[in-house]
């Protein structure tokens, strides 16, 4: 997986580190954009300075209502709405909410500006009270439109990072399951013994050849599917553990089975990938429990320590944390949930 090449302006927008200086940033440029608009329209109180407390009263009042904005959309509009995809309820709420302060801010400085007995924009024609309100809150709709275009950057960022981890995550498992389905000691020995065994016991190679095939078969076809019905699970294991006992892995092996196992899907090989042997035990023990909602699948074979890396990896990738493995001198232990 190729690493995305970063810049400054990158880190600035996506990494957490920056999350205070961002706010910082921004912030500073709301209070420029409201000095500015008051300015403008409040110029005649400029030089005046017995009107210097109403300016900074006017000033506050346009700062808040545009921070008051922004902290709904970041804080609010942002993870309940668009963060779960509604992009149309999102823009409609946008909208609704920015006019609610933009009237907001326009009320409160009518009030300031008649408590103070000072001409406010109001008091200018129609058409420059229309000009000017479109023109200063252009301003103000950039800077709301930069910073739903920074979160939605990063928020594709954040998509596309997971969304490349959970590919190469899938690609390893896959990679894992294909190493697992055909063993070639496992096909190896099983060709040679059957070669050994030919003359002295045609009939027991021929039996052991038909198992084989039938494993083979199973994992070459059936385990494609996501889920597979715990019967044919059982059954693989059976012939599984019959092609080990032929190869002289193990001396003997036991199945057993409690609860009803009608139409409980597991996913293939989940068993048999706790069944890699390096080197021949004397007997192997399974037992499946099946319970209301888990099954508990019960390995018992002597070894005295294993390695189930990959095992544990394919387990974390379908159950995630609501599996448990437990590994002892005596015995491994696997509960999974069951559908």
């Amino acid at each position: 997986m190729q690493s995305t090449p970063k810049s400054l302006a990158t880190d600035l927008l996506l990494d957490e580190r920056y999350h205070l200086l961002r706010y910082v940033v921004l912030c500073v440029a709301l209070l420029i954009f409201s000095i500015s608009e008051i300015t403008f329209n409040y110029s005649m109180l400029l030089g005046d300075a017995a009107h210097r407390f109403v300016v900074i009263l006017l000033i506050s009042n346009c700062f808040l209502c545009k921070v008051a904005l922004l902290a709904v959309l970041v804080d609010v509009l942002v993870p309940r709405i668009l963060n779960r995809g509604r992009y149309g309820l999102f823009t409609i709420t946008l909208i609704a909410v920015s006019t609610v302060f933009v009237v907001l801010q326009y009320v409160i400085e009518g009030g300031i500006c008649a408590q103070s007995h000072i001409a406010s924009r109001y008091s200018a024609p129609l058409h420059y009270i229309a000009l000017d309100a479109m023109v200063l809150n252009m301003q103000w709709f950039i800077v709301v439109i930069g910073v739903l275009l920074g979160l939605c950057i990063k928020r594709m960022a954040q998509e596309q990072q997971c969304s490349q981890q959970q590919q190469a995550e899938q690609a390893q498992m896959e990679s894992a399951l294909i190493k697992q389905q055909i063993s070639p000691e496992m096909l190896c020995t099983t060709l040679h013994t059957c070669g050994q065994r030919t003359q002295s016991d045609a009939e027991a190679t021929s039996a052991a050849l038909l198992q084989f095939s039938k494993v083979l078969r199973y994992q070459l076809y059936d385990s494609r599917r996501e889920r597979s019905l715990l019967k044919s699970e059982i059954d693989f294991v059976r012939e599984y553990l019959a092609v080990l006992q032929f190869d002289g892995v193990c001396k003997s092996f036991t199945i057993n089975v409690e609860g009803s196992i009608m139409g409980v899907m597991v996913p293939p090989l989940v068993f048999t990938s706790l069944m890699q042997y390096g080197e021949p035990v004397a007997n192997i023990d399974c037992q499946f429990t099946v319970g209301a909602d888990n099954l508990q699948f019960t390995l018992a074979d002597g070894r005295a320590d294993a390695d189930f890396a990959d095992a544990r990896k394919r387990l974390s990738l379908l159950y995630a944390d609501r599996y448990s493995l437990i590994i002892s001198p005596e015995h491994i232990c696997l509960t999974i949930p069951i559908s």
